[in-house]
């Protein structure tokens, strides 16, 4: 359980435990995230005496087998990785009490630490322990701080155990890459898993590394704020229950196979992104809430008109006005790369869309919502780097902005009332498809506070928001995108466990698929329940020799209207 409010949260002691202040920048970066959110405090370096001496060897046979694997990563994959590249932390640590340990690894069940080591670890008092170091701990030092050691493994351990990190599911087509912050236990690859992540597979193997160690940097930071109140629940999860076969270095013939395999993936990606582009299209389905979350989609969806060529409809959201629901909607056309909202009547849906709201940036997503008597439109307009307030006004049938919500860069903002507050959620510029933010406040006006346990899911298949926060009874329900395999896959209903200004927990309930047979089967990314049914939008993949220089035309014009308003912030804010 969270912390009583008011009472004062004192900072974790933790210590290291690592071969020198010098580390790779991924474990550098989690560091920083971990002093700087305050949770904690470094107390202790525990550095090892002879770093570089892995626990279990390889036999002369496996070493000699993994020969062309060592010179392809020491020559293609290392000088690209920007996560391995060496950052000294000596000014960050400087003045924290260090000891030399010799840690010696004589065999699989060996304790490398000896009593009066571990005596002089305990003698700090640490809360936890952060080990960057090689190797398995075993023995006295897991119970050395009052929480545990914690390490990362960067792999999902449920499919993926040993090494190298990062490399098999690549090797084997897998959409997504996974990694875990575990409290390491007595079995190996068994431990207490703090968090979890599945990051989109990149199609080169120092990319891959990359996304996967710089998506869980913050990971430390999160786990410390959740213990520090005192939410103990998830040191008390089982361990994981891992059987998964413990990979090595892969051979020539596998190294052989990889390569003619990213090869083919490569050619196919090329094809696709040079002559494919996408439409999306909004409908509406007479589908409840609560079938929605029992059922799925089950019901006939009512499409829109099309709105023609080189343009789509997208992102719907309902206002239900006193004259009748308003379907407001992302109105997109290729031909200056750029959204604005538009709207038509939920009973006149077979007319033609208007546009209510028009600005310099691009515009999508425009979240609804009612307070007291006003109807407002928070549209997502991250060029911006501002949230807009939108108020409906009645007598010009339009959108007026009133004011600005928060000074944030959000793709998909989605604001939710619960329990007398307010939370902001969404996805950051640096993570726009796999982490979940969020922000607090005690009313619309701010300020905004962001949540202590941000990221609050690091995740590519569930963390985009898609779509209002829906009750059904007493129970609240989140939509999120599943990007896994391509950007608004599908949609994954979440049941919200807890959310508060300390915590936020949510469990999957239901995964809606795109609708085969519908004319768009290839995506789907918003649903928006309402008193009439679900508003909803999906993908239709075209193929077109004029593709190519489309792409073209939306990069160029892209990149002339960031370059406008970067000129306008700087005019602004000299």
């Amino acid at each position: 359980m969270a912390a009583p409010p008011g009472r004062p949260l004192w900072p974790l002691r933790f210590g290291i435990l690592c071969a020198s202040t010098t580390l790779p920048r991924w474990a550098a970066d989690a560091l920083r995230h971990l002093l700087a959110c305050g949770a904690a405090v470094p107390a202790l370096l525990i550095l090892d005496g002879a770093p570089g001496r892995p626990a279990h060897a390889p036999g002369r046979g496996a070493a000699l087998r993994a020969i062309p694997f060592r010179i392809y990563q020491r020559l293609l994959v290392e000088p690209r990785c920007r996560t391995r590249r060496p950052v000294s932390l000596e000014r960050e640590l400087a003045g924290v009490p260090r000891i030399v340990c010799a840690v010696e690894r004589r065999g699989r069940l060996s304790e490398p630490f000896s009593a009066d080591e571990l005596a002089a670890i305990r003698s700090h008092d640490l809360d936890f322990i952060v080990s960057f170091a090689s190797g398995v701990l075993r023995g006295g030092i897991l119970e050395a701080a009052r929480h545990g050691v914690w390490s990362y493994q960067h792999d999902d351990e449920r499919l993926y155990r040993g090494a190298p990190p990062c490399f098999w599911p690549l090797y084997d087509g897998r959409p997504t890459s996974g990694a875990i912050l575990q409290r390491l236990t007595g079995r190996l690859d068994g431990g207490i898993v703090l968090r979890r992540g599945a990051f989109k597979t990149r199609p080169t193997y120092a990319r891959n590394v990359d996304a996967v160690h710089e998506g869980c940097t913050r990971w430390l930071a999160s786990a410390a704020a959740q213990i520090q109140r005192g939410d103990l629940d998830a040191l008390q999860e089982a361990h994981s229950p891992s059987d998964a076969p413990i990979r090595r270095a892969p051979g020539p013939l596998e190294l052989a196979r990889f390569f003619l395999r990213q090869t083919r993936r490569g050619v196919a990606l090329l094809a696709g992104l040079a002559f494919r582009y996408d439409v999306w299209h909004v409908g509406l389905c007479e589908t409840s809430a609560a079938e929605l979350v029992g059922e799925g989609l089950t019901r006939p969806v009512r499409w829109l008109p099309r709105p023609g060529a080189w343009r789509y409809l997208a992102d719907p959201f309902v206002m239900e006005l006193p004259e009748g629901p308003l379907l407001l909607m992302e109105d997109y056309a290729y031909r200056d790369a750029k959204g604005r909202i538009s709207a038509v009547p939920v009973g006149a849906a077979a007319a033609a869309p208007r546009v209510v709201f028009e600005a310099e940036e691009h515009l999508s997503y425009p979240f609804v919502l009612r307070v007291g008597e006003r109807f407002a439109c928070v549209p997502e307009c991250a060029e911006g780097e501002r949230l807009r307030w939108l108020e409906w006004d009645a007598g010009s049938g339009t959108l007026v902005q009133r004011r600005f919500l928060a000074p944030l860069a959000l793709a998909d903002p989605t604001l939710v009332e619960h329990e007398g507050a307010w939370f902001l959620f969404g996805c950051p510029p640096h993570a726009p498809q796999h982490e979940l933010w969020a922000w607090h406040a005690g009313s619309l006006d701010g300020p905004w506070t962001p949540h202590p346990l941000n990221p609050l899911k690091s995740d590519v298949g569930s963390a985009r928001p898609a779509g209002p926060f829906f009750r059904v009874g007493d129970a609240l329900y989140r939509p999120a995108q599943d990007c896994s395999r391509s950007y608004g896959g599908r949609v994954v209903l979440h049941r919200v466990l807890r959310l508060s200004r300390d915590a936020y927990a949510e469990e999957r309930v239901r995964v809606i698929e795109p609708l085969p047979g519908s004319g768009y089967p290839h995506g789907l990314h918003t649903l928006s329940p309402f008193s009439g049914g679900v508003a909803l939008d999906a993908r239709l993949r075209r193929l077109s020799l004029a593709a190519p220089a489309l792409r073209l035309h939306v990069l160029l014009a892209e990149r002339r209207r960031r370059r406008r308003l970067a000129a306008a912030r700087e005019e602004r804010e000299p």
